[in-house]
């Protein structure tokens, strides 16, 4: 992935343990490291950072803005794919024209969703918008 930071993409999702491996820290889930450490990334040509939280959710760091999703609780069978869900739950809302936190949001429902199906099922639109309205979205900065 560091070799991909080179030409500067528009968007990188990485977890905290990819981050970890990007950045050569360790990290809990305190906002402020995290962040912190997005923003290097930031300063070297990336414009949005979204670092996956597992159970968690996500977070959405820019130059100036900074948003968290955190999803309702749910059933666990699978994480697998549940990344590679909310990029693309995240992507189809800004190619939609939707805003961060909004794409965020989406983001973190189809990834939510992903988890309660087995293996690498996918998650049917229903449930992902079912998830949606039950996903909270604050805005840290």
């Amino acid at each position: 992935m560091s070799e991909g930071l080179k030409s500067a993409p528009d968007i990188i999702k990485p977890n905290l343990f990819e981050l970890s491996r990007l950045t050569g820290r360790k990290f809990s889930e305190k906002i402020p490291e995290i962040t912190q450490s997005a923003r290097k990334i930031i300063a070297g040509g990336v414009k949005t950072v979204i670092v996956s939280l597992g159970s968690n959710g996500a977070l959405a760091i820019t130059e100036k803005k900074i948003f968290q999703a955190r999803p309702p609780k749910l059933k666990m069978r699978s994480t697998i794919g549940a990344g590679d869900a909310l990029l693309a739950g995240l992507l189809a809302e800004l190619s939609r024209g939707k805003d961060l936190a909004d794409a965020l949001q989406m983001g973190v429902a189809a990834g939510s969703a992903s988890i309660i199906y087995p293996g690498t099922s996918f998650a049917p639109y229903a449930k992902i918008s079912e998830i949606y309205s039950r996903v909270k979205v604050i805005k840290i900065l």
